[in-house]
């Protein structure tokens, strides 16, 4: 009865604790214990088990063959025509939505408003559109392109609806089609990395000094030193993660300047 009431009143063990290293919480604190290894971490997380799971042991040869045989018969005969077909229909969409009254109107705002993204002391005009509006659908258009690997295409619908965002004064809209055309360009076998930078960074500075939002900045500064990476231009690269270094995150700046 002794041994009964000293088993109950004994306390479970606990598992030990491994804190993030960036975690804003003291070692001193978080009841970090150094005795602690990745073994020991790895045997009370997962079990050997769950471990050792095969999946898709019980296929046969023959089963793969088939899965093989029905993704490849649903992109030829599902997949790719239906975004042939999207495709055409966007571009009969925006030809037909396009005209006088588009051009009249891009005009009459480039005579009375200014189109350059960050000018000083102007607040920032709220343009929204509707799902069915032919920006979207121009940019729809782009994506789409893009996605299926037309990156020509891709690109001449990205610098057309870039083009009407700037006469619409919506620079995050502006910025976004900016940034996925100089990926276009990029993605091309033989690109004018001249203009493709430019359009790279004029999307980094439009996000920086009109939409202030550093988040978006920061995400199209390391798509474009990627590619400018690829293409050997490492210095241009370096410049451009250095200039997003700021004191508003020390991580961010630590990361990029790593």
């Amino acid at each position: 009865a002794c041994i009964t009431a000293g088993s109950t009143n004994q306390a479970a063990p606990t598992t030990p604790i491994i804190m993030h290293p960036l975690s804003p919480i003291s070692d001193s604190n978080n009841g970090f214990d150094k005795s602690a290894t990745t073994d020991g971490l790895m045997s009370n997380s997962w079990s050997s088990s769950t471990l050792n799971v095969a999946h898709g042991g019980c296929l046969t040869a023959d089963d793969l063959e088939r899965l093989r045989e029905m993704v490849s018969y649903f992109c030829l005969s599902c997949l790719v025509p239906h975004a042939e077909l999207q495709i055409q229909q966007l571009t009969e969409l925006i030809s037909n939505k396009k005209g006088m009254s588009r051009s009249f109107l891009s005009a009459t705002k480039r005579w009375f408003g200014s189109n350059k993204p960050g000018v000083p002391n102007t607040p920032l005009p709220t343009v929204s559109y509707t799902t069915d509006s032919t920006e979207l659908q121009l940019r729809r258009l782009g994506d789409l392109c893009f996605m299926f690997g037309a990156y020509s295409l891709a690109f001449t619908a990205y610098h057309a609806a870039k083009r009407d965002f700037n006469a619409d004064g919506a620079w995050l809209y502006y910025a976004g089609a900016l940034e996925m055309a100089a990926l276009s360009l990029f993605m091309q076998p033989t690109d004018p990395t001249k203009k493709a930078h430019d359009y790279a960074e004029e999307s980094i500075m439009t996000y920086l000094n009109s939409c202030r939002m550093p988040q978006f900045a920061t995400r199209a500064t390391l798509f474009s030193a990627e590619c400018l990476r690829g293409r050997g231009l490492y210095g241009e690269a370096a410049k451009q993660l250095i200039r997003m270094t700021s004191e508003d995150s020390d991580l961010r700046s630590a990361l990029l300047l790593e």
